[in-house]
Order: structure tokens, then sequence, then C-alpha cells
């Protein structure tokens, strides 16, 4: 009987002795987390895990146990192994030296010729004999630990971990449950089974925040009984709930705030599509003591706190350039967007860029793509006869 995709990946980590554990660039919480929580437990396990991301952790994220241990490069070395069969050519001397690029190695055999089958060179392994990653929807989401690496990921097994419908199931095992709310959801069960024992505080701590992150507080459709129930048990194992909450949610510079009033102020509104959109100058930034920085956490702050918004779109000036940012629901396929609009995905926002025009032209033309993107989910206004009779 074929070993299901959990099993797999439990029998891949038991057999691993370096694994090297991979988020996407710029990551959300839940990556972050799960990836954290992973490498506790492997340690626990006497392996020798790397942890690595090509971008550095938002600010609200440094407050999760063991941030730090989070590298921003990977070692594509490889270990060869050059041979000689002794058996037919005795070996009396050997010596090395290296001579600028060139390495000379020097032997010394009684026999006046080496046949060329008797010597070989074979690559033997990298530093990372598994790759793990996390909440990443394709290899290209890792940025440049993919493009400047990618001998590695050919010939490494390689885990795919993923809880979005987006997924591209590239790896050589690829466990992506579309039902659970979270990766750090996911993740618990493979790491109890692993550890054998409930997760400590610091583990606890990095899934119910990695569930707390991805959810917004277990406000999304994705939370099911099974969410609640994981909760409660990290709370139970010592969970900082408090700390999770604090940092993520209560800790705004005062910056922000303002820049979240002065957003609110200028927003535009069609509630045919859901969109929201909202163009700002350099003054509306130096005015609040804000910068293009605090873009996305103003931004966060606004679509977590409204029902009404599906896509936010922020038009904005940084030095001499325009750049659109959209934040787009889930229920969208942001890579169709991203292809009318060029830019890229940084979390749950597309970036993109002016091609030299004004800030007002970008604004038109962004939101004509925009709405021709949002078209076929139009909402239909409802007509006085087409409303439901309350009455009756």
């Amino acid at each position: 009987m074929a070993l299901t995709p959990k099993q797999q990946i439990f029998e891949m980590i038991k057999k691993s002795e370096s694994p090297l554990i991979l988020i996407p660039q710029n990551p959300e919480g839940d990556a972050i987390a799960s990836a954290l929580a992973l490498f506790l437990v492997l340690k626990k396990l006497d392996k020798n895990p790397q942890v690595a991301c090509s971008t550095a952790l938002a600010e609200k994220f440094l407050f999760l146990p063991e941030q730090k241990s989070i590298t921003h490069s990977v070692s594509n070395d490889c270990l060869y192994t050059l041979s000689l069969n002794v058996g037919e050519n005795n070996i009396t001397q050997l010596s090395y030296e290296q001579m600028g690029a060139f390495l000379n190695i020097y032997f010394s055999t009684k026999v006046n010729s080496i046949k060329e089958k008797s010597l070989s060179l074979e690559p033997v392994k990298f530093n990372y004999d598994l790759i793990i990653i996390l909440g990443s929807p394709d290899l290209e989401s890792l940025g440049r630990l993919y493009f400047e690496n990618t001998d590695i990921f050919f010939k490494t097994p390689t885990i795919n971990i993923d809880h979005h419908a987006s997924n591209e199931y590239f790896g050589a095992v690829n466990l992506v449950d579309v039902v659970s709310s979270s990766t750090s959801e996911i993740i618990s069960e493979i790491l109890e089974a692993l550890s054998g024992e409930p997760a400590g505080e610091k583990i606890a701590t990095l899934i119910l925040a990695g569930i707390i992150s991805e959810t917004n507080s277990f406000q999304s459709a994705s939370v099911n009984p099974k969410t609640f129930s994981l909760a409660a048990s990290l709370v139970a194992a010592g969970a900082n709930q408090e700390e999770i909450i604090r940092n993520l949610y209560k800790t705004k510079p005062l910056a922000v705030l303002k820049l979240i009033g002065k957003i609110v102020s200028k927003m535009n509104y069609d509630a045919n599509f859901s969109l929201a959109w909202v163009k700002l100058n350099k003054d509306d930034f130096e005015k609040n003591s804000a910068s293009p920085r605090d873009i996305d956490l103003a931004i966060d702050e606004l679509v977590n706190n409204s029902r009404d918004i599906d896509c936010l779109l922020t038009v904005y000036e940084n030095e001499n350039s325009a750049i659109g940012n959209i934040w787009l629901d889930k229920k969208y396929d942001a890579k169709k967007l991203i292809a009318e609009l060029g830019g890229k995905k940084i979390n749950q926002k597309i970036v993109f860029f002016s091609s030299g025009l004004l800030l007002n032209d970008f604004e038109k033309e962004a939101l004509a793509k925009l709405r021709r993107f949002l078209k076929p989910f139009k909402k239909t206004p409802i007509t006085p006869l087409e409303a439901p009779n309350m009455l009756s």
C-alpha cells in the first residue's frame, strides 16, 4: 500500500541529516512561524537544519522565538570525490598544493602509466540532503535563493507543504491541504509525530502565531472546528497568546496610524466591485511623518477591519517614480492580474511600477486594468422588483 504524503514526509525527515527549510521572499507570518517551529523540532532530533529566506522579516514578526536563526543565504557547495583504483596502482606518496586558480594533486606509483578508467571524479552530495519548502505557491516565489542555487533544487529531494489553492505542486512530495486554515496548522501534526510529544512553549507560540497571523485572528473563512481545538491545545501548552496579539495587532507606530487616517480621508469606493482606491503624494507622507515603507502596515490595518473591501489599490510617489500596490482578496487569481499589470506579488499584495506616467495617469491606467480584471465578479444591483419580500 502506497504511503500518504504525510507518511512520506515523516520518513524523509527521519532519514535526513542536514535539511534546508525555505520560505518565500517577503514572507507572511504563517510561513515564518511554521518554518521556525520545524527548525526547533529538527534540532531536538539532533539534525543539522538551516532555515533561510531571501529577504528580511517585517518588523512585526521579530518577536517570534528563534527568528534570528533565519539566514538569507544558502551554501551551494558540493562535496566531490576524486577516486583512484589503488588495486591497479600502488600509491607510494601523496601530496597537493594550490597554484593560482589550480589545485595540483601529486602521487607516486610503481607503474609507468595510469589507465584513464582508474581515475574518476564524482559529486557526492550538497550540504543539504533534503529541502522543505513552506507556504510557497511555487519555486520562483523563493526569490534569489532559488534563482542563484537552482542545482540544489534539481539534485535534492524537495518537500512542498502549503494550504493555498494556488500551489503548483512542485515538490517530489506535496502536502497541500486547502481545507486547513494555515501552513502552521498542517505542520503541527507532522511536528507532533516527529517529536512524539506535545509542543513546548516556544513551538506552541510559533504555531499559534502562524494560525493567528494567517486567519486574521480567527476571522477568515478557512477557520474550522479543528483550528479552534488546535489553538486551545497550544494555549494549554504555554503559547503566549497575549504577546502574539500585541505584536501582530496592537503595536502600530503613530506615523502608521496617521497615514491610515489620511488614506481613509482620500479613499474612493466602487461598491459594484467592492473596490477601494487612493492616491498619495509626497506631502501626504511628509505631513504625517510617514514614509512609503509604512504603506503595507496601513493597508493591512484597513483591509483587516473592513468587510466591504475585496480589492484596495494604492498609488503613491516614491522618489522619482510612481508605485502601485494592490491588496487582493484570496478568492481572486493574483497571477492573472500580475500578467495584466506586470510587477510581482509580495505577501498578499501586488506591487507594480510606472512606465514613465505621471501619478494621475498611472492611477487611471491601473484602475482601468483592475476593473477589467474584476468585471466577471461584478455585483449586479438588486432592483426593487427583484428584492426579497421581507414581510412574507
